[in-house]
């Protein structure tokens, strides 16, 4: 698979799948969602760097860079040309010079969660389940007003909570999945992390 297609079979993944009922929770499992809920929340700007695993098991590595609310930079390793970001309405994605961008609805992607101002969970994202086994806690959420567009899951680490990664899964129930590592939050970016400047985009620094 080229380097192309696998970009397109992860942003493909990125669009939300068919999802099941949600079931009533628990109190300790609202409690648990309050306690995610607030630490997310306080994750207004991040470095991190990610694997990302297709559905046919290709892997591929990168940086993600955030800055809540709004602004989510994408950078994969070389040799992958795969450069995402986000505009107030858009997730773009480059891949390569010679390759028209690709424009998906940031509402539509999981980016979308993540850039938010607030995420809360109820209102328009409804969690369908809260499952906690050896020190990690999955939230699977859907979009309460399309449910039927599909779901996104949460992967958090709880000694101490952490953002382990998220999960993905395509009309097929092939999944995606992205582990993060690395992570640095509440840091400064640099001004010009997130400009937008097409294939040539920058490498952006971090301000100590």
């Amino acid at each position: 698979m080229t380097i192309r297609h696998l970009a397109a079979a992860a942003m493909a993944a990125l669009l939300f799948t068919l999802a099941a009922p949600a079931n009533a929770l628990t109190d300790a499992e609202r409690a648990r969602l309050a306690e995610i809920e607030k630490y997310v929340n306080s994750l207004t700007t991040v470095k991190t760097r990610f694997t990302q695993i297709a559905p046919n098991g290709q892997s591929a590595k990168g940086t993600i860079y955030l800055q809540r609310p709004g602004k989510l930079r994408i950078d994969f390793d070389p040799p992958s040309q795969v450069q995402i970001i986000t505009t107030r309405l858009w997730l773009v994605v480059y891949e390569g010079k010679n390759i028209e961008p690709q424009n998906y609805p940031l509402d539509s992607t999981p980016a979308g969660i993540l850039v938010r101002k607030e995420i809360k969970f109820g209102g328009d994202l409804k969690v369908t389940s809260v499952a906690t086994a050896k020190g990690v806690v999955r939230v699977r959420l859907i979009r309460a007003r399309n449910p039927n567009q599909g779901s996104m899951t949460l992967v958090f680490g709880t000694e101490p909570l952490k953002l382990l990664g998220w999960v993905v899964a395509d009309a097929q129930n092939q999944r995606t999945i992205v582990r993060l590592s690395d992570t640095e939050a509440g840091i400064k970016l640099s001004p010009d992390t997130f400009t937008l400047r097409g294939p040539s985009l920058s490498t952006p620094g971090v301000e100590r």
